[in-house]
């Protein structure tokens, strides 16, 4: 510390702060402690998937299928609520970094204000929309119907999946994931329960099959909303982050412009991306009801298996949105060495353990020797692209995390166009195998990663063009 600082007590306690935070939160210990509640709580709502699609795979291959292509364009649209969730999250763990805690209530209640809008309107529009979605780009009759029956009733969960975003973004942001375990948990327990009663017609209840899929899926929502609710009144210091009444309610036009500003591009990015990946898995319907079967299975255990690099990335995410509130921004990149060096390394061990064990996992789903044997080489393709993934993902959280919000946008815009096409190669000019068609993932993420360890490596997000903190 020079004299200049020593004559200034403020600027002093700001130096003992960032210190505390390059001390404290930036070694691998707390990587793993912030990512560990996390990884436990995508687990749990992981399950929710996982057990949804071993419920439904005893219903049938179209049943399956249906329910697969119908949650694909839900969760396309539900990116736009998480971009600004996204934002929500960034900006909340600058503030927090910076010390300015009183104004983290007033951008929790204009983020919910957005969000409940955006829900609404998602499903005011989705509606009337969704069977003609499905009979227009679904060969199968049996496939149609049943995306639009699980469609019906699902896009109410818009409402309540929003708000737990919201909740979701400010614990993630002030590095309290814990919460995110509970909720979790509570989350799939009501789904488990209501599945096994809903869809096969046990504990009493009606036999409603895909549609009772569905709805078990909303009630665990709303139980995820009413949890965080209770919490928060609970345990939370709504002094502290003044959350109150008044900021819940209050309509602040400059802070939900500068949470649009921050959040547009978070917005756009996780639409492209989700859509890309939702228009290619419509293309790999054309295969076959079989072979979407075993892609739909697949996909299942992908979610389940990005979980541990999402962790770290979203821990990633919120210790350098601290670190630049903080002021401390020569601590970002050997930060992200700490945090390769462990997400690699848990990633590689997993996945070790799923290229000799394959069947292990997908006889979770299904016990067609036929269904296993074609689902293993795609299962060990996708193991390729997560090991690239636990490097790429950190880098990638990193740019939106200083702030970079449109080069998130760009970086993501320019490989999700290239993963279409190549998909489209794969698909309809290579009739690939399902395996052949899940290797256009690992050359999305091998691009991803470069393009996105360049800009960190060579701190462009430093530039006063890139950053869109305000």
């Amino acid at each position: 510390m020079d004299r200049a600082e020593s004559q200034h007590p403020e600027l002093e306690q700001e130096v003992e702060k960032s210190l505390s935070l390059t001390q404290e939160d930036l070694t691998k210990r707390r990587l793993v402690l912030l990512s560990f509640p996390v990884m436990i709580s995508l687990i749990a709502q992981n399950l929710i998937g996982v057990i949804d699609t071993a419920f439904l795979a005893r219903l049938g291959d179209a049943e399956l299928g249906g329910t697969a292509m119908a949650s694909l364009v839900y969760y396309s649209i539900y990116t736009i609520g998480f971009g600004l969730a996204s934002g929500t999250q960034i900006m909340v763990s600058h503030r927090y970094g910076s010390g300015r805690k009183d104004e983290i209530g007033r951008i929790l209640g204009q983020s919910l204000h957005m969000l409940l809008l955006a829900a609404l309107g998602m499903i005011v529009l989705g509606v009337p929309l969704g069977k003609w979605i499905f009979d227009t780009l679904l060969t199968s009759d049996n496939v149609a119907a049943a995306a639009t029956e699980y469609w019906d009733y699902l896009i109410f969960g818009y409402i309540f999946a929003f708000t737990a975003a919201v909740f979701r973004s400010f614990f993630v942001g002030i590095s309290n994931t814990r919460v995110l375990t509970y909720n979790a948990l509570v989350m799939s327990v009501v789904n488990i329960v209501l599945d096994y009663g809903l869809i096969f017609g046990n504990l009493g209840m009606p036999a409603l099959g895909v549609k009772g899929a569905a709805i078990a899926s909303v009630l665990s929502q709303v139980a995820s909303v009413v949890f965080y609710l209770i919490y928060v009144i609970a345990r939370v210091d709504c002094k502290l982050f003044k959350i109150n009444r008044s900021n819940l309610l209050a309509w602040d036009p400059w802070m939900m412009k500068a949470l649009l500003h921050l959040s547009y591009y978070l917005m756009l990015q996780a639409l492209i991306s989700q859509s890309g990946w939702t228009i290619f898995f419509f293309m790999m319907e054309g295969l076959g009801e079989r072979q979407l079967a075993v892609a739909s299975i697949v996909r299942s255990l992908y979610s389940l298996l990005l979980i541990p690099g999402v962790s770290f990335n979203t821990a990633v995410r919120t210790t350098v949105s601290q670190i630049v509130g903080a002021g401390i921004d020569e601590h970002v990149q050997p930060y992200l060495r700490r945090a390769m060096s462990v997400s690699f390394s848990v990633v590689l061990a997993m996945t070790t353990l799923v290229f000799i064990f394959p069947k292990v996992l997908l006889h979770i789903y299904s016990s067609d020797p036929t269904l296993v044997a074609m689902a293993i080489p795609a299962l060990r393709m996708i193991g390729v692209a997560l090991v690239i993934h636990s490097v790429g993902g950190l880098h990638f959280a990193a740019v939106g995390a200083t702030g970079a919000t449109k080069m998130v946008f760009l970086i993501d815009l320019v490989n999700t166009i290239f993963y279409v096409i190549l998909g489209a190669v794969v698909v309809y000019l290579l009739k690939g195998s399902v395996a052949a068609c899940f290797s256009v993932e690992v050359i999305y993420y091998l691009s991803v990663t470069v393009m996105s360890y360049t800009f960190i490596k060579h701190s462009k997000w430093r530039e006063p063009r890139w950053s869109r903190i305000q």
